[in-house]
Parts: structure tokens; C-alpha cells; sequence
């Protein structure tokens, strides 16, 4: 029967899709979930404020 096939491949797609996007907003540090108390994950935060190249202003 294929019905059983077709739905393991379905529910892989949609975990394939669920990890991309939890990398995308691991990336980004954007999880979608409004103000969080505890701030943004460190790296995240650290990657903010200390820019990779950091130049003399002016």
C-alpha cells in the first residue's frame, strides 16, 4: 500500500521544514515569542553588541 508511505514522507517534509526554521531563528535570534523576561539567547546578544570588525569611530 502506498496511503503509509506517502504519510512518512509528509511528516519528514514537515520535520525538515520545522528544523530549517529553528535554525533560521536560532541564526537570527528571533523565536517569535513577544518580549522574553530573560533577554535573548548570549550569543545572540554578545553578536549584537560587539560588532565582528570593530572600527575606531570617526
Amino acid at each position: 500500500m502506498q496511503r503509509p508511505q506517502q504519510r512518512a514522507d509528509r511528516e519528514a517534509l514537515l520535520w525538515e521544514v520545522q528544523a530549517q526554521e529553528i535554525h533560521v531563528q536560532a541564526a537570527t535570534g528571533d523565536w517569535g515569542m513577544g518580549p522574553d523576561p530573560a533577554g535573548p539567547p548570549p550569543s545572540a546578544a554578545s553578536h549584537r553588541r560587539q560588532p565582528l570588525c570593530p572600527r575606531p569611530p570617526g
